[in-house]
């Protein structure tokens, strides 16, 4: 068995599930690809034969409108899964993916996906429950875009992904702004204005480094709101 695969297998919450036989299965069939910034993994409405696991790096996933412009439906990261839900159904792809960021993915027949889940019942709970948690993923998506100020949906963004080193906490961007403007639901415009009402709750803006010096002023825009505060 092919060390690094083993090893990828092991470090995605998902698959790590996954018993010795339906590892016998799966294992020898997968692969690690790379992809560069902005190269596609899949398109909208191809059938659904590959599923994937994102090692590193983003992936988005979303639909172009018939003016042009995309539409973001997901952002995903290390650790989450793409077009298991289409492949288990053998069915179509709902959305494109790309990355927008240098990644690495576990690539893996569709096919050979529903047979490991025919030969290990337990890996397919955790499956199902793991589908089950990215559909209320995006039920609290929906909720933000249609209750949510935009300085508030940001401020939720930036406490999801801050980390804390050396005494200091920040948030550095995933990817470009545009695209982040894209998941947020609102303008590059209104980001920009979002982000300068954000420094009023101790956010510093540096390039794509943001800097949270009170995040519990952070936390109570993002769970409470604020009162006249708010760009659309």
């Amino acid at each position: 068995m092919n060390p690094d695969l083993s090893a990828a297998v092991d470090r995605c919450p998902v698959l790590s599930r996954i018993g010795l036989i339906g590892r016998s299965k799966l294992v020898p069939h997968a692969r690690i690809v790379e992809y560069e910034r902005g190269r596609t993994l899949y398109s909208h409405e191809m059938p659904a034969d590959r599923c994937f696991v994102i090692l590193t790096g983003w992936v988005k996933l979303y639909r172009v409108r018939h003016s042009g412009d995309e539409a973001v439906i997901r952002m995903q990261r290390q650790g989450e899964t793409l077009g298991v839900d289409e492949g288990m159904r053998n069915g179509r792809y709902r959305h494109h993916a790309s990355a927008v960021s240098p990644s690495k993915v576990l690539v893996f027949p569709a096919q050979i996906m529903r047979e490991t889940l025919e030969a290990d019942p337990e890996f397919g709970k955790a499956l199902l429950h793991h589908l089950f948690d990215v559909n209320d993923q995006l039920y609290d998506q929906i909720e933000a875009l249609k209750s949510r100020k935009a300085i508030e949906r940001l401020a939720n963004f930036l406490q999801t992904h801050a980390r804390t080193r050396k005494g200091k906490t920040f948030v550095t961007l995933p990817y470009d702004k545009t695209t982040l403007a894209a998941y947020l639901g609102m303008q590059p415009e209104s980001l920009s204005r979002a982000l300068a009402q954000l420094s009023e709750y101790g956010v510093r803006v540096t390039r794509d480094r943001m800097e949270i010096t009170d995040i519990n002023a952070l936390l109570a825009l993002t769970h409470y709101g604020k009162d006249g505060v708010g760009v659309t």
